[in-house]
């Protein structure tokens, strides 16, 4: 159930391999007994056996990282999360990870670097550009997020029609939102709050009366 979606997405472009799999799901077990009796050297060599034979094993990458975090040694974690994002450029999981990694080891730098790379090489992928712009708003520290970049990729990933607001479309319009706020366009941002405020299960209202109290200071 971990890998769910990473094989799900192998079988839908025909490169799922029944065999790679099997010896995956061997090589992990090794990992999971090595992570259990706590031996980093060991969790980093059978972490590694299973990155040779697949490069974007998310499960493999995050025990990387467990030890090179464990060990305080945050700039091979950039390096090396980098390194795995570069031999998959199309994997949006690994993107996220990469500027999930950057952002808890506070490179500000790196992560502006990483989210322009990102906006660029998915400029035509929609639903990766707002899984990036999604996990980037909900937690990047203030003012790490591009804002250039961030509105170029909001226009692809976030178009909303004039039907029905669902989950999804809320989601969108939040983001727009928070983009229009960032950028000064306070009316901007409360017109499109309001109508994600329109998904009756969502939680806008409390950003919309937010935009709203930014908006009457400014008219004063």
């Amino acid at each position: 159930p971990a890998d769910l979606e990473n094989t799900l997405a192998n079988m839908i472009s025909g490169s799922f391999s029944y065999q790679k799999q099997v010896r995956i799901n061997m090589l992990r077990g090794d990992l999971q007994s090595a992570i259990q009796a706590g031996l980093p050297e060991v969790i980093l060599r059978s972490a590694d056996q299973i990155l040779a034979v697949d490069p974007a094993d998310t499960i493999a990458i995050q025990a990387k990282l467990y030890v090179l975090n464990g060990n305080q040694r945050p700039d091979l974690a950039n390096v090396f999360v980098e390194d795995c994002s570069k031999k998959s450029p199309q994997d949006v999981r690994l993107r996220i990870l990469l500027l999930n990694t950057l952002g808890e080891n506070g490179n500000r730098q790196g992560f502006q670097n990483a989210f322009k790379a990102a906006v660029n090489d998915f400029k035509k992928e929609p639903g990766a550009l707002l899984r990036i712009l999604g996990f980037s708003f909900q937690n990047a520290p203030f003012g790490w997020i591009p804002l250039k970049e961030a509105a170029d990729a909001a226009q692809i990933a976030c178009q909303v029609g004039s039907g029905r607001i669902g989950r999804r479309e809320a989601f969108q319009l939040e983001i727009s939102a928070r983009i229009a706020y960032l950028t000064g366009n306070l009316e901007q941002a409360v017109q499109l709050q309001t109508r994600a405020a329109e998904y009756p299960d969502g939680n806008a209202d409390a950003m919309l009366q937010y935009f709203q109290s930014a908006l009457d200071l400014q008219k004063k």
